[in-house]
C-alpha cells in the first residue's frame, strides 16, 4: 500500500493489507557478524512513534521485519504484532 509513509514526525517504513487488515511494519536491516536480531533495535522511543503512526493510518497491528545480511545470503525474517 505505501513505504516510507510520513504521519508528521513519524515514519512507517511499510503499510501492507494483510488478510484485510492494514499493517504497519517497521523493517530493520543489519549485516552478518552484529550478535543482535536487528528487530531487537527498536526501541520504546521508535514503538511510540509506531504507534502513533499506526493509529492515524488506522493500522490494526505493527508488525517488525529483521534482515540480516550475509556473504552467504540474506535472511528475512516476519514478526508479527510486536506493538
Amino acid at each position: 500500500m505505501a513505504r516510507n509513509r510520513r504521519v508528521g514526525r513519524h515514519e512507517v517504513d511499510l503499510v501492507v493489507e494483510m488478510d484485510g487488515m492494514r499493517v504497519a511494519v517497521e523493517v530493520k536491516t543489519r549485516r552478518a557478524g552484529v550478535h543482535i536480531d536487528p528487530t531487537e533495535r527498536i526501541d520504546d522511543e521508535k514503538m511510540e512513534s509506531l504507534y502513533a503512526a499506526a493509529a492515524e493510518l488506522k493500522c490494526g497491528r505493527i508488525d517488525s521485519v529483521g534482515v540480516t545480511i550475509a556473504p552467504s545470503g540474506v535472511r528475512v525474517r516476519w514478526f508479527q504484532d510486536v506493538g
